[in-house]
């Protein structure tokens, strides 16, 4: 898909390129991010630096220019900023249970723990322990500890509603800055 922006990019305007970047390039990104999430670092790297190289041919900028900038002018979120918005919206799911049944019960709080006493972090999600650096990277671990992490982005409100979905995807815009 690179090849292809790259082949057209002197006779698109930037608005066009930006659109078979986002239709050829971007939905491969957004596809499973969250099992994506899942990989090496060497391989969340290899797909950064497609992204920056695919920005780059659609602003029709320099080899060796920053990307951040590109970023914030395409209003592009960078792969890791997508990976992390959609864990965090897998979880809103799970939480305001509206996902699969199958997901519903993957995850517990520190409530449905039944301690004999009361926490202050009892609607927080419990991560299992990885034992191994491999099982920290997986979606059961990581899932926990990115929606504990985020808790305040998280509205209180009847997930289902027009008003609901509107705020959460204005707290959910996490910043194009790389």
């Amino acid at each position: 898909s690179i090849y292809l922006i790259n082949r057209v990019k002197h006779f698109l305007p930037q608005k066009a390129l930006k659109t078979l970047y986002f239709s050829y390039f971007q939905s491969h990104l957004e596809y499973c991010a969250v099992i994506a999430s899942s990989t090496s670092n060497k391989n969340i790297k290899r797909i950064e630096i497609l992204q920056k190289k695919a920005l780059r041919i659609v602003t029709k900028s320099a080899f060796l220019a920053h990307t951040a900038p590109l970023f914030k002018q395409l209003q592009i979120l960078p792969y890791r900023k997508i990976i992390k918005r959609a864990q965090l919206l897998l979880m809103h799911s799970i939480h305001y249970k509206y996902a699969p049944v199958i997901l519903q019960n993957s995850f517990s709080t520190n409530a449905d723990r039944e301690l004999q006493y009361n926490l202050r972090n009892a609607d927080e999600y419990v991560a299992p322990r990885a034992n191994y650096a491999f099982f920290s990277l997986t979606p059961n671990v990581t899932l926990p500890l990115v929606w504990n992490e985020h808790r305040d982005l998280t509205p209180h409100r009847n997930p289902r509603s027009e008003e609901h979905t509107s705020e959460l995807q204005s707290q959910f815009r996490i910043s194009y800055a790389v």
